[in-house]
Order: C-alpha cells, then structure tokens, then sequence
C-alpha cells in the first residue's frame, strides 16, 4: 500500500487539477491589442441584392475571429446562421444589403425586415416594436475587422448606414419612419454602431427581456449624405414586384415611474402626456 505523505496530492486529485474543459464549450479568450486600422483606397459602394444566390459568400459567412465578449461570439454565431439561411432564400419579405470593397469584394451584409420585429415576443416595460422597420442582422466579414471607410466610418456603422438608404429607398418620398433592432448586452461593436446612429438604447433590465437590449431610431429625417469619395450608397431597388411595404409604425409604452421624464418616441413631450397615457 502506497503512503502519501502529509501536502501532498492524491494522484486522483491530480487527475482532478488537470481535467481538460468538457467538450462542446468554447472559452473566450480576449482580443490582444487593437489592430492597426486598413483604410479603403477607394469609396465602398452599397448594393441591394435581389438574388441571394449571387453572392455566394453568405453561404460561408465567417464572422467570429475576434469576439472579446460572449455576447459578441452569440452575436456572430446567429450572423453566421443568418446569412446562410438568407443564401437559401430563407427571407423573401426582407431586403438584403451587401456592401462591397472598391475590388467589388464583399465587405459585409445587412438583412432589415419593413413591415417590423413582429409580436414574437412581449415587454415588461419600454417600446414595441411590431411595425417598425427592423434590422433582423448585420455582420462583416473577419477579413474586414479592422478597416475604415476613406472618411474614418468603421465598416460597421457603414453598415447601418446602407441599411437606413434601403429604408429611405422602400418610403419612396414618405417621411422617414422609426426604426428598431436588438443586440445583446455586452456586444460592444453593435453598441457603439447603433449610438453613432441616434438610436436609444432600452437595456433587457427595464424592458423585461431575456437576454437582448432593445434600440430605437424615432421617426426622424436621415443622416445627411456621406462623402461619395467614401460611400456610394444604392440608387434604386431592384426590379421586379415588391411585396415589402412600411405599415405605419406602432410604438406604444407601459409607465414604469417615468412620468415627467421626456418620452422615449422623441415627441419632445413628457412620458404621462405621450406615450405613457
């Protein structure tokens, strides 16, 4: 029978310090130091596509290199499960946007569905968002994580931005509606996109969500033109039938002890006076 002196460690509990993480989990690591930023030589140029089979990167979507946060990794994961579905032609009543190198590369992608979010789900508390354009995904590729358009815009709010000119473009001379989206807490890329936008943030907290924070663009003009030195942006839908079209936007509040605070819908009202009546 072997001895095991005093301190130290059975061999099972060696086992034990040296067991390998069950399989199946992914641990995040954080990304090292920022990248050194690429600019485009040239403007980029937003494109809606009316086939999705034409772009057959969307069936090979890689958009997870540098995921620093487990929201951010949850983020690129349902991208990448996203653009596959839309290359499959998962989503006829949405719009597809491909934005695209000054090589015609594809950069990135963003999918907005016009008639809204749906009453897929229900809120404790803040907006819903039944009819309002909603912005199902946007992702770029891992090759483009580090590049700027000419005018310093990170790919990702270029992005956002081709996904408000396809708006603009299915209003056709309407007034600009309001636009919603989500994203997890903790992805800070679609955070810091989404602020540079105008959009109000409503945390999972107050709204009573599981898991995402809701974001809100009130009805309001669109952001002035970009530099066509740095972003072309889409002169026209394709042809053919369009089946989408932008119902009236719904955007109602439930009080939650915001009274006299000014109302979220940007009516420049208090809350009890607008929304919250």
């Amino acid at each position: 029978m072997t001895k095991i002196s005093k301190g130290a460690s059975s061999p099972a509990s060696s086992r034990r310090a040296t067991r390998k993480p069950a399989a199946g989990r992914r641990r995040i690591i954080p990304a090292p130091a920022r990248l050194t930023p690429i600019v485009f030589d040239g403007p980029v140029r937003g494109v809606v596509v009316a086939d999705p089979r034409s772009e057959p990167v969307l069936a090979d979507f890689k958009s997870d290199g540098l995921a620093e946060t487990p929201g951010e990794h949850a983020a690129a994961i349902d991208v990448m499960n996203i653009a596959r579905s839309a290359y499959m032609g998962a989503f006829p009543r949405q719009r597809l946007g491909v934005l695209k190198s000054p090589a015609d590369e594809p950069v990135g992608f963003i999918l907005v569905r016009m008639m809204g979010a749906g009453d897929d789900y229900t809120h404790l508390r803040g907006p819903s968002v039944v009819n309002a354009p909603y912005i199902s995904a946007l992702g770029r590729l891992d090759a483009f994580t580090n590049h700027r358009l000419a005018d310093g815009l990170p790919v990702g709010a270029a992005l956002l931005r081709l996904g408000h000119d396809m708006i603009e473009l299915e209003a056709d001379g309407r007034p600009f509606p309001p636009v919603c989206a989500r994203h997890f807490p903790d992805n800070r890329r679609s955070a810091r996109a989404f602020d540079g936008a105008g959009y109000l943030n409503f945390p999972k907290e107050w709204t009573g969500r599981q898991s995402q924070d809701i974001r809100w663009r009130p009805a309001s003009p669109p952001a002035p033109p970009l530099d066509r030195s740095a972003y072309i942006p889409p002169e026209a839908l394709p042809e053919g039938p369009r089946p989408i079209t932008i119902a009236r936007p719904m955007l109602r509040y439930i009080s939650g002890g915001r009274g006299n605070s000014r109302c979220p819908c940007g009516s420049g009202r208090k809350f009890k006076k607008c929304c919250g009546r």
